[in-house]
């Protein structure tokens, strides 16, 4: 007598002797209603952004000149800062036409000339400090130039007297201008300057 053979084993006996596939295993042969095996698709490349040739590449600190003041400055560039910051004496803010001004001066660190500035007042910020009191700082607009960028940007006026660098370029500078390779320095000061604006 046969003994019957179990459900699960007669389905793998058919799927092993049932059908016969032909040489080109993406043709079964015989009735077989078989996928074909096929590979698994390839992952796309990462896409290269296309306007990323066309950003200036700067370096960790980069010479910048204020036309307003007619100055030319080593700037600290900081991918972590919001908005920019200028060394900033003298701040004061007064009312012209029922419009609220800011005079401040700039200071040439290398000569120790200084020039007045005056000009809008955009807005205020406030800057909180680590164990320190929130202060209030005024932000304006200030034409520049770095390599062949000529544009205008957000300022916050700051007190940067003790810092290295009277100027700090921040992302709002950078964003859709330059790339920053933090290992080299002043890769800028060749070029010429376009306007941005």
């Amino acid at each position: 007598m046969l003994r019957k053979l179990p459900l699960s084993l007669s389905i793998l006996t058919f799927a092993l002797y049932g059908c016969t596939l032909s040489d080109d295993a993406s043709k079964p042969v015989g009735g077989s209603a078989l996928p074909a095996i096929m590979p698994p698709p390839a992952k796309p490349a990462a896409p290269t952004p296309a306007y990323i040739e066309q950003l200036l590449v700067i370096g960790a600190v980069e010479n910048v000149i204020l036309p307003t003041a007619g100055m030319r400055m080593e700037a600290r560039i900081d991918t972590g800062a919001t908005t920019s910051s200028i060394d900033a004496r003298d701040v004061k803010l007064y009312e012209r036409d029922g419009k609220k001004w800011v005079s401040f001066r700039l200071l040439d660190r290398v000569s120790q000339k200084s020039s007045e500035i005056e000009v809008p007042l955009k807005r205020s910020v406030s800057i909180k400090r680590h164990n320190a009191k929130s202060v209030e700082r005024y932000v304006v607009e200030l034409p520049i130039h770095m390599g062949n960028i000529s544009t205008t940007v957000e300022f916050t006026l700051a007190d940067r007297e003790s810092f290295e660098y009277p100027v700090l370029i921040g992302r709002n500078f950078l964003n859709g201008r330059a790339v920053v390779d933090v290992g080299s320095s002043f890769l800028t000061s060749s070029l010429r300057v376009k306007d941005d604006r």
